[in-house]
């Protein structure tokens, strides 16, 4: 909520700044409430509830929701100034504006519907994100084309007042003054920008060219970035699990959760909780794990200013030893967003397969500790290694067969002695109740009386032998293979560089005969969003090239606009390379955005320079022309788009983290894609015009020939 107000005062104080009309900037910011009014209609009938996913479209679509009404309003006010009344001035200037508007807005929504049909993670995540930014789009779009034109058609009366007295009042002279001041610097960009203009136009290899390196750079850049499943937030929360070796008694397991209390206070930590042995039913429902005397939870609240990656590895400093294998620390916390994006979304996990388990043990604790030298992974432990003691019962067949005595006879003399024997049933009712016959007290427990039982007159001690052995708590399988895994915490670089380091590690060591393995958790999950996204990116470009194609009625026209297109990812891979980000679900979907939005000023642009060529203006004038009649509303659709998300880069709130790869990745894109549409679509445009020319002479000159 904070950053769509924020967000929203921002694109105003842009509007009002460029506009130079603060009753024509309050009447498009009235847009903003509106278009998200209209929204939470439309979310409540798809049964959309009001989440951090869905006020992040919402946010995200602040920066957006004016683009429209800009469009009109400075249209109409163009047409104001060449004469016509405040009527026909805003009626003329929305039905010219209208068609590339419409185009425009269509290409952005047809990006986020690819999305809806993408699976996992993924779809969890930006369901709710999409039909937020869908819904308010399509809302700003109809109040664009409605509502815009009539409060526009009752200001220019009380505008031309204000100009009258501007000049009287203390106000107005200082409103006055402000509008000179940008003026001026409204006609020094327009000068500069002329210029660079032609520069450009005159060399148009050296601007393909430059245009060329900067995508092969930043393609460069989108390999050496981070890849992960999603961005890690720091909640302020460390979660830390003890599971210390099998057997050990709860005394013990006490004292070393006492060591990790104090080595967290030590840093300043307060409030630790603590749970030591088995979990309560309550935690367990809640998916807690179940624990044991030798396990152990801990919850220790970041100390205030501290960040929680770095509080985690001076807690593992502080106890080196639990470290080692026995402390797992957890830096998502306990909230839904813990859920999402946890331990599990940061795990490499290393899937252990052989013929005989103990082989499949011993090889993965070689692969553990060489695991632990790896500086991308902390946390290095065996998952699912638990085990508790067991006494299994081998029966001597052949005393069972001389004594004519089956193995059923056994059991249910173990059975009974152990468990006791069912008698009967209380039936009460509709409810059974069964009535079992056994040793009073703790008698059935004692597994010497047990044996001491007759069957036939032998003692089962002497048709059994018995054997005190560990069995695992549970046993994982995967594709119907049992399997022992190796996990680690994705400390730096991440979970694609880390799987890389632990696929190369494991590689040089030896392997028994029969025995596999083969790296997997976050790493496949984040592959496999990635080449959803990118299949979701290719969907999105085709169908925004069709709506072009149809609008311009021309294969080749749409080629230009979407020139913007790479130019806009490049711009958010270079804007998440300067901030440190990484490539993971959250930042791609902000670059599929802005495969969206990235055409929108350029069509609105194109469409006024085909105005200018069809009055018969040569093609260099052509672009001045459009270029100073689109100038402003392109700047300041694209300056509150980047205003309008610039509060997702400063980590408000929960979940602001989240969002932060979005944010840069719009940003990025906004910035790259308004030079493309100041700079290499009118190059290109006059490059085919002059082509088109050639083309046309030469089929003339051929056939009078």
């Amino acid at each position: 909520v904070q950053e769509i107000v924020m967000g929203g005062i921002l694109s105003l104080i842009v509007i009002l700044l460029v506009l130079e009309d603060w009753r024509g900037s309050l009447a498009i910011t009235l847009i903003i409430p509106l278009s998200v009014l209209v929204s939470l209609v439309f979310l409540q009938a798809l049964h959309v509830t009001i989440n951090v996913l869905s006020l992040g479209g919402l946010a995200l679509g602040v920066g957006l929701l004016v683009d429209n009404a800009i469009v009109v309003a400075e249209a109409a006010k163009r047409k104001r100034e060449q004469g016509l009344g405040a009527v026909e001035a805003a009626v003329v200037g929305t039905e010219e504006v209208a068609s590339p508007l419409i185009a425009g807005t269509l290409t952005t929504l047809l990006v986020f519907g690819p999305i809806v049909f993408v699976r996992g993670l993924a779809a969890a995540l930006f369901r709710d994100l999409s039909i937020s930014v869908v819904a308010s789009l399509a809302a700003s779009l109809v109040l664009a084309l409605t509502l815009m034109p009539v409060m526009l058609i009752e200001r220019p009366k009380h505008g031309e007042q204000g100009r009258g007295a501007g000049g009287t009042g203390r106000l107005g002279g200082r409103w006055g003054r402000v509008k000179a001041r940008w003026a001026r610097v409204g006609s020094w960009m327009l000068r500069h920008y002329e210029h660079s203009l032609d520069w450009c136009m005159a060399r148009p290899r050296t601007v393909f060219a430059v245009t060329a390196a900067f995508v092969a750079l930043t393609g460069w850049m989108a390999v050496a970035l981070p890849r992960e499943v999603l961005p890690q937030v720091d909640e302020g929360l460390v979660v830390a699990g003890l599971a210390l070796p099998a057997g050990t008694s709860i005394e013990e397991t006490t004292r070393q959760v006492a060591r990790v209390e104090a080595a967290a206070r030590a840093l300043k930590a307060t409030d630790v909780y603590s749970r030591v042995g088995e979990a309560t039913d309550e935690e367990v429902l809640a998916g807690a794990d179940p624990g044991t005397s030798a396990t152990a939870q801990l919850i220790i609240p970041v100390p205030d200013g501290a960040h929680a990656a770095a509080f985690a590895e001076r807690l593992r400093r502080a106890i080196p030893d639990l470290a080692q294998g026995a402390l797992s620390l957890d830096l998502a916390g306990e909230s839904e967003f813990g859920s999402l994006i946890g331990r599990g979304g940061r795990t490499v996990r290393v899937e252990v397969s052989a013929p005989e388990d103990a082989t499949a043990e011993a090889w993965a604790d070689s692969a553990r500790a060489l695991l632990r030298t790896l500086p991308s992974l902390a946390d290095v432990r065996s998952a699912y290694a638990a085990t508790q003691p067991a006494v299994e019962l081998t029966l001597d067949r052949r005393l069972l067969a001389q004594r004519g005595i089956t193995p059923d006879q056994v059991s249910a003399a173990l059975s009974g002695a152990l468990g006791g024997v069912k008698a009967t049933d209380f039936r009460e009712t509709d409810k059974r109740t069964p009535i079992t016959v056994r040793l009073a007290g703790s008698a059935n427990e004692d597994l010497a009386a047990a044996l001491a039982t007759p069957i036939q007159g032998v003692p089962l001690a002497e048709l059994v032998q018995t054997h005190e052995v560990r069995a695992p708590v549970e046993v994982v399988r995967v594709d119907h293979r049992p399997v022992t895994i190796v996990e680690g915490v994705v400390q730096r670089g991440g979970t694609a560089r880390a799987a890389r380091d632990v696929a190369m590690a494991l590689a040089a060591l030896p392997r028994p005969p029969g025995l596999t393995w083969q790296v997997a958790g976050a790493n496949a999950e984040q592959q496999r969003t990635t080449g959803e996204l990118l299949v979701v990116g290719i969907l999105s470009v085709i169908l925004v090239y069709l709506v072009l194609a149809g609008e311009f009625a021309s294969f080749s026209v749409p080629m230009l606009v979407m020139l913007a297109v790479p130019l806009a990812a490049c711009g958010g891979v270079v804007v998440l390379w300067l901030t440190g980000q990484s490539l993971n679900a959250v930042s791609l979907i902000g670059i599929v955005v802005m495969l969206g939005l990235a055409d929108n000023e350029a069509v609105v642009k194109l469409e006024a320079i085909r105005e200018f060529r069809a009055e018969g203006h040569a093609p260099e004038e052509a672009v001045h022309l459009g270029s100073k009649a689109r100038l402003r509303a392109i700047l300041m659709t694209s300056l509150t788009t980047i205003v309008g998300v610039l509060p997702m880069m400063f980590n408000i709130g929960s979940g602001g983290q989240l969002y932060q790869p979005l944010a840069a990745g719009v940003i990025g894109g906004s910035v790259t894609a308004l030079l493309a549409t100041f700079y290499v679509m009118p190059t290109a445009y006059v490059v085919l015009e002059k082509w088109e020319t050639r083309w046309r002479g030469g089929g003339t000159e051929g056939r009078s020939r």
